[in-house]
């Protein structure tokens, strides 16, 4: 067998490993750690029940964990961590937090798990998101009622009131889910999946203080709407979605008009680019999800956007040789994290939870040049499989046939393979390349170019 490329290793687990997948990252600055909500039963071989902490070499407990119940043996899905106060609040589909009967909401004070004061839901409710604005908590999801108060799945409360919000139109049909929500220019927006005022399903709705406002027709192919984000006095929305014209995935709205987000997401093997998280950091809005390029950059389901350009990392998050992508980012400490249901990144075995130790985050980026000379980085439509490969990869060329330079190296750097050809399928053997980490550059006559790397193993 041959060696490894250890050094070239961008990614690393965490210490210990965590049993099974992630569905919440939230780092909290006051206590200093990332909380990890999941379905997992273990960390480090030791009971933790579907939350745990980790401040950046161990991991904590909170009590006894989270509940679901005896049916799935396996800790409900805690969908929203946030910190309110003197304490951190979990929302999710849960019926017990520390053996308390607190479903869908609970507080840690650091300690202990109690209920959220006058918040005592019923079976079954569900909280998806949580958000702090103008010192009160925002709660949406899917209830009729926060303890003893009416609300039309989503409410609000000040410390010691929960107050409903917009009760002059109820989100109440079965099936009706507030999902995520955001402020931006003062205006809570919300996604899910509801039914706008003509009885329209609607995935986008706007409140104003008084008056709800839908967005219905801007959209086509609409299937989910996965996040909000505000980046650079713009509003981001992030799913799995087209408009026309547009490319799909990503938009943004500035309290006038919808854009394209450079080019939007695409993939190849997958039919439903998608993307499912986002999270600002640095001057930067970073995404993950389930797509191979965004704006026409390798992305391998990670990127980040400076309000021009994309940059993307042409990784690969995978369970069973299939490319999953991640479902969660967070930055703590100034380390990106990404959480999911994969179980190897790049090959290595990093399961369900990963840090960022490769450097700098760029690897690939779509460029705006304003001088003469022609972008150096465009966007060649190449499918490059199987990924990783133990016999013969292929390089197949989507484009129309023109002449192309492939150059592959190994983790040194060194030029193993190069071809000039204007073939639209290349088959290569690496029957006698040794394992590790391999980097290929496509160069078209025009100067046109994209890169990538596989794994032979």
């Amino acid at each position: 067998m041959g060696c490894q490329f250890l050094y070239s290793q961008n990614w690393q687990p965490l210490q210990g490993n965590l049993e099974w997948y992630t569905t919440c990252l939230y780092a909290d600055s006051v206590s200093d750690q990332i909380f990890v909500g999941g379905r997992f039963k273990e960390v480090n071989n030791q009971t933790q029940w579907g939350i745990a902490t980790y401040d950046g070499t161990q991991w904590g407990q909170l009590g006894s964990g989270i509940d679901d119940s005896s049916v799935t043996n396996r800790p409900a899905k805690t969908t929203s961590i946030i910190r309110y106060g003197n304490d951190i609040i979990i929302g999710g589909w849960f019926a017990k937090a520390g053996g308390l009967n607190t479903p869908a909401l609970a507080k840690w004070d650091g300690n202990t798990w109690d209920t959220v004061p006058g918040a005592l839901m019923k079976p079954l409710d569900i909280v998806n998101d949580m958000l702090v604005f103008n010192n009160e908590l925002y709660v949406c999801g899917a209830f009729d009622s926060v303890g003893s108060t009416p609300a039309n799945c989503i409410a609000k409360w000040n410390g010691s009131t929960w107050t409903a919000i917009g009760l002059n139109y109820p989100f109440l049909p079965q099936g009706v889910s507030l999902n995520k929500m955001c402020v931006y220019r003062g205006n809570l927006y919300v996604i899910g999946w509801f039914l706008d005022s003509f009885g329209n399903f609607c995935r986008l709705a706007k409140w104003d203080g008084t008056d709800w406002t839908f967005y219905t027709n801007s959209f086509t192919g609409v299937f989910a709407f996965n996040d909000l984000a505000v980046f650079q006095d713009k509003l981001y929305v992030a799913g799995l979605f087209t408009m026309p014209g547009m490319k799909c995935g990503i938009m943004s709205w500035n309290d006038t008009t919808w854009s394209g987000v450079g080019g939007g997401v695409q993939t190849v093997m997958n039919p439903s680019p998608e993307v499912l998280e986002l999270t600002v950091n640095d001057n930067k809005m970073f995404c993950v999800g389930n797509f191979e390029k965004i704006g026409g950059v390798a992305a391998g389901g990670l990127a980040s956007w400076d309000g021009n350009n994309w940059c993307g990392y042409s990784t690969s998050f995978q369970i069973s040789s299939q490319d999953v992508g991640a479902t969660n980012i967070v930055f703590y400490s100034d380390t990106l994290y990404v959480g999911g249901g994969f179980e190897t990144i790049d090959g290595d075995t990093i399961s369900y939870i990963g840090q960022w130790v490769g450097g700098a985050f760029v690897d690939t980026c779509g460029v705006i040049n304003t001088n003469v000379t022609e972008n150096i980085v465009r966007d060649i439509d190449l499918i490059v499989y199987p990924n990783p490969v133990s016999d013969v990869i292929t390089f197949t060329f989507l484009n129309e046939r023109r002449p192309h330079v492939l150059i592959i190296y190994d983790g040194f750097g060194n030029e193993v393979m190069r071809e000039e050809t204007n073939a639209t399928v290349l088959t290569i053997s690496v029957q006698e390349y040794v394992e590790g980490i391999y980097f290929y550059s496509v160069i078209e006559e025009n100067g046109a170019s994209i890169k990538g790397k596989f794994i032979v193993q």
